[in-house]
């Protein structure tokens, strides 16, 4: 069956969407009975009711081309073919899309005796920062990392600790010493700290009421707005927060507002007219970014739909624009208003 969809795949026949990359314009046809059966991903993307589930051409901004096409052609043959090349972006693109025996493939060969030979410093590095925290327990577990408290995770590990791992070979008698330099705290907090610049000093503050991570902060008069976010499930999986609040820094408390009317991560926050705007993001709960625009009103402590963008966004970043008329704009001069809408 696989060799058949893939022949339809090669010759055009029966494809209903195109995927196409982040970083190019390159065109990959596909079926999307396929791509939703592969992956909780694409299910949420095809059968969730969202925009895409209409469209003919879908742009994957999240994904690499080199990425996106290990995806496809695994997906249609059930074959992967990986070397230090292609193994970030294909590593990257499984994460991404959620597609599972990929992770395992990649996990397989990250602590085969073939990567640790090639294993270079920057990649070792990159891989500590930009990888899922379930991926790097696999890839560090013969070096007897589990030996940490299970609340640990080595995405906290200091760069010190890895950098002497890789000067080291195999442990030796200060092993223990190392080990104990692990940070033993969840990977999500609710911690707040506060920066004094006139006594270069940190204090730390009273504690959010909700653990949260990806989330977007801004100010409103006094107060110290925390918006959204996610949180760590377990298993690798992670759930939106909808719960919102503000820290009061008079009193040193926080205070609940109204929860978002949907989850959104990595977004772009900013304030205009003392009202928030939160923008894009992702949604955790439905692995996808999202194009939605809310907007929050502190005196009336709701949450408003303004739009959506032109197309689904995250990672993005947002900020106001005060533009002043020219000098020898008259009085008399005429002004028009339109109602606020995505570029």
């Amino acid at each position: 069956m696989l060799q058949g969809f893939d022949q339809l795949r090669i010759e055009g026949l029966l494809c209903d969407v195109t995927l196409v990359a982040g970083d190019g314009d390159e065109a990959f046809p596909v079926h999307r009975a396929m791509m939703a059966s592969s992956s909780d991903y694409f299910k949420a993307m095809f059968t969730g009711g969202m925009k895409e589930q209409d469209l003919m051409c879908i742009k994957l901004h999240g994904v690499n081309r080199i990425g996106l096409k290990k995806i496809i052609d695994f997906i249609y043959t059930a074959k992967l073919s990986l070397n230090m090349e292609n193994l970030q972006d294909t590593l990257e693109a499984a994460s991404f899309l959620q597609i599972l025996p990929v992770l395992d493939f990649c996990k397989v060969f990250l602590i085969s005796g073939y990567f640790w030979n090639m294993l270079t410093l920057h990649f070792c590095l990159h891989c500590l920062f930009s990888s899922c925290a379930h991926l790097l327990l696999f890839l560090l577990s013969p070096f007897r990392l589990p030996a940490l408290p299970p609340s640990s995770s080595p995405l906290f590990f200091i760069t010190q600790v890895l950098l002497t791992f890789l000067h080291y070979r195999s442990f030796t008698s200060n092993s223990s010493s190392l080990l104990s330099r692990g940070i033993t705290h969840d990977t999500f907090q609710k911690e707040l700290m506060c920066f004094d610049p006139d006594s270069d000093k940190w204090t730390q503050k009273a504690a959010m009421t909700t653990v949260r991570g990806l989330h977007c902060m801004c100010t409103v008069a006094d107060r110290l707005y925390v918006i959204g976010g996610n949180h760590f499930r377990g298993t690798s999986d992670y759930d939106d927060v909808l719960t919102c609040e503000y820290y009061s820094p008079s009193l040193d408390v926080w205070t609940p507002i109204a929860a978002m009317l949907r989850g959104q991560s990595d977004v772009g926050v900013a304030v205009f007219e003392s009202k928030i705007f939160v923008v894009g993001g992702y949604s955790w709960n439905n692995r996808c970014m999202v194009e939605i625009v809310q907007r929050y009103d502190p005196e009336k402590d709701e949450w408003h739909k303004v739009f959506d963008l032109p197309e689904s966004l995250g990672g993005i970043r947002a900020c106001t624009l005060t533009v002043y008329p020219p000098e020898d704009l008259s009085a008399g001069s005429p002004t028009r208003e339109s109602p606020l809408s995505a570029p």
